[in-house]
């Protein structure tokens, strides 16, 4: 891109402003040039020293007239399915494993929790076996063991929600990567 080519499409990007300071911006830009020619750069080095003339122009622009957006180009259908694929593999090698393993911690530790949960109605059932004998100490286990299971029943709910958090993260990012076609 040369200088012409760069003054042009900045004086494009900048179209939503006045043009009384359009025409500035673009004249102190063209001041770089000539300052810069002036040191012995190149265009191409003053180019590079200036930037991105979408960046320049989302600076001045801002958010007041909407912004302004570099193109962006769809990948094409065969990167995605190849992308696709890939994905499909690396998951099924080094993801379904873990997740799997992790999936069934959960569900034992959610298990666990229900039956620590509930055994306090095995009290009922001990009274019933083996009469009032020792009864102070069954209902202090039962107890405890009932405001443990309250415990982790709620660290079962943080933790099934965080799983599910990062579950979702993890399959919309490989959706990102689908999508845009790579890194």
């Amino acid at each position: 891109m040369g200088k012409n080519e760069f003054l042009q499409k900045l004086r494009d990007l900048l179209r939503d402003l006045p043009e009384v300071e359009r025409q500035e911006i673009l004249y102190d830009y063209e001041e770089h040039f000539e300052v810069g020619m002036e040191e012995g750069k190149s265009e191409a080095e003053i180019i590079r020293d200036l930037g991105d003339p979408y960046v320049i122009a989302k600076d001045l622009v801002g958010e007041q007239f909407g912004g302004v957006s570099a193109p962006t180009r769809k990948p094409s259908t065969f990167k995605m399915t190849m992308i696709a694929f890939g994905l499909i593999l690396f998951n099924l090698v080094f993801v379904v494993g873990p997740a799997s393993g992790i999936l069934g911690s959960y569900v034992g530790f959610a298990v666990t929790a229900v039956v620590v949960f509930l055994s306090p109605l095995l009290l009922i059932f001990s009274i019933v076996m083996f009469g009032l004998e020792g009864i102070l100490f069954q209902i202090f286990v039962f107890t405890a063991l009932f405001g443990l299971g309250i415990l982790l029943l709620i660290a079962t709910i943080y933790i099934g929600k965080f799983l599910y958090r990062v579950l979702k993260m993890y399959v919309q990012f490989n959706l990102k990567l689908v999508k845009q076609g790579g890194f």
